[in-house]
């Protein structure tokens, strides 16, 4: 039984609106972090997920996205180990989510575009050809009527 002035017992808290977020920026690693992309960001809200952030890229600005990582925790910053099969340009999305579900994503506005390391190649064991005891030559047949 409740009294005026009492603590309500239950709280209801509606929340309709999706969190904050912008990403800030993606850039390759150098150095120690060649081969790697860099992502930061930033995302608010006041009742976010403990980890609500979900990284994801594709080669079409729309999607379908191939997950980076998920569950990752708002530091705002993230290091992405670059692997082989991702495309020489792709976009990148970010999600940021709440206790309630609402979702806030943001994709990159033009495509990331990865340097590929020309093809390398090393002369080993190199031998002069040998030479043939007789010329070659072409035979050319000519049929006369």
């Amino acid at each position: 039984h409740q009294r005026s002035g009492d603590e309500p017992e239950l709280k209801v808290q509606v929340d309709l609106l999706p969190p904050s977020l912008t990403l800030n920026s993606a850039e390759l690693g150098q150095g120690d972090l060649a081969g790697h992309l860099l992502v930061t960001w930033n995302a608010k809200d006041s009742n976010l997920e403990t980890r609500p952030i979900a990284l994801y890229y594709s080669s079409q600005p729309k999607g379908p996205w191939s997950t980076i990582a998920t569950r990752l925790e708002n530091s705002g910053k993230y290091s992405w180990r670059i692997e082989r099969h991702v495309p020489a340009k792709f976009y990148l999305r970010i999600e940021a989510q709440d206790t309630a579900g609402n979702v806030a994503s943001q994709e990159s506005p033009l495509p990331i575009t990865l340097p590929r390391p020309q093809p390398t190649g090393r002369l080993r064991n190199v031998r002069p050809v040998a030479k043939s005891a007789e010329p070659i030559h072409a035979a050319r047949s000519v049929s006369q009527k």
